[in-house]
């Protein structure tokens, strides 16, 4: 009979929040690196996960737990990450001038663009 090791088990945590920006992702594997306005929270939070695709301006829910790193401090460690598309004014401003869609990015810095400022923009740039 073998012998048990202890389990030592960290509490899970929700986190939700607005990405305020990606500061980094790999489209192999999905890992990426979020900067989230989180509810509750006076600063931007780092947030470490896996998501296929994820933009500015997107609201994510991410559970699991806060890490310390030594070289990039608190971090939320996400094991589960959900991202969703925006639904706010502010949400929709940042998802349109990440560049997600393309020719939209530099022109949309606001929602009251209009339609054919974004065409127009669209036509330049071709």
């Amino acid at each position: 009979m073998m012998p048990q090791t202890p389990r030592t088990s960290t509490p899970t945590e929700v986190l939700a929040g607005l990405v305020e920006r990606v500061t980094f992702h790999i489209t192999e594997n999905g890992f990426c690196v979020l900067r989230v306005k989180a509810r509750g929270q006076r600063d931007l939070i780092t947030v470490l996960g896996y998501a296929a695709m994820i933009s500015a301006g997107e609201f994510v829910q991410a559970s699991r737990t806060w890490v310390n790193d030594r070289t990039h401090g608190v971090q939320f460690k996400a094991s589960f990450l959900k991202a969703t598309a925006p639904t706010t004014v502010e949400g929709i401003e940042k998802y349109l001038g990440s560049g997600m869609i393309r020719g939209i990015g530099p022109v949309c810095r606001n929602v009251e663009c209009t339609f054919y400022e974004i065409l127009a923009s669209r036509s330049r740039s071709r």
